[in-house]
C-alpha cells in the first residue's frame, strides 16, 4: 500500500466523510466481553467510494467483519481528479473495541501504549519488505505525529499536502531512530522520535 509518492505533492485537498458510521461491538462477543483491536487497510477513491478493504490485522473474526462491512459502507464527497489531485488515497486504520464501551474507537497516539526499541525493532523487522525497508503503510502506525495526521486528514482537518508533509518527516526520522533503537533497546522509541 503505497502513501507517499513524489508524484502528488502539489496535491490539495481534503477527505470529508458523508457517511461513516464507526463498526459496533459484535453482539455474538457481547457475553463474553472481550477487548480486540482490527488494523485495516482501505483505499478511498477520488468519486468518494471506498475499496479495497484489507483486514491487516485483527484479533477476532467478528471485530474484523464488523470493521469490513462498516468501511465498504462509508462515502466522503468526491474531489476533482486533475494533474495535480490523486484519483486514490490509502489509509491503515486501526480501530479498538472495548467491551465496557461496547463501540470501538480509532486509536490515535494519544492512546499508544509503551513500546520499548526492542520490541519496536522487532515489529520493524516482521514488516520488512524484500527491499529490506518497510513501506510507509506498514510503519506509519508507530509514529504518533503520522497517526495524528492521517487521523486529522482522514476527518477533513487538514489537506492532503500537510499530511504528506507530516509523514515525509516522520519518515526521514525512520534511519536514525532503528540506529538509536539498537544502542538502546530498552528505552522507550518515542523518546527517539523527539530528538
Amino acid at each position: 500500500m503505497t502513501l507517499l509518492t513524489a508524484s502528488v505533492v502539489e496535491a490539495d485537498f481534503k477527505i470529508v466523510p458523508l457517511h461513516m458510521p464507526l463498526p459496533d461491538y459484535p453482539r455474538v462477543l457481547r457475553h463474553q466481553a472481550r477487548d480486540g483491536v482490527v488494523r485495516a487497510g482501505f483505499t478511498i477513491h477520488n468519486d468518494g467510494s471506498v475499496r479495497d478493504v484489507q483486514i491487516v490485522v485483527g484479533t477476532h473474526p467478528a471485530f474484523n467483519s464488523e470493521v469490513r462491512a462498516r468501511i465498504e459502507s462509508w462515502r466522503f464527497t468526491p474531489w476533482p481528479l486533475s494533474d495535480v489531485n490523486v484519483e486514490s488515497v490509502s489509509f491503515d486504520m486501526p480501530f479498538a473495541f472495548q467491551s465496557r464501551l461496547r463501540r470501538p474507537a480509532m486509536t490515535s497516539s494519544s492512546s499508544r501504549q509503551k513500546l520499548s526499541c526492542g520490541e519496536f525493532l522487532k515489529k520493524l523487522q516482521s514488516i520488512q519488505q524484500s527491499d529490506s525497508r518497510p513501506s510507509l503503510g506498514e510503519w506509519a502506525m508507530y509514529f504518533p505525529k503520522t497517526v495524528e495526521a492521517n487521523y486529522k486528514f482522514f476527518q477533513g482537518g487538514i489537506s492532503y499536502n500537510e499530511r504528506q508533509r507530516v509523514m515525509a518527516t516522520d519518515e526521514a526520522k525512520l534511519p536514525a531512530l532503528v540506529e538509536s533503537c539498537q544502542k538502546s533497546p530498552a528505552s522507550d522509541y518515542v523518546d527517539f522520535l523527539k530528538s
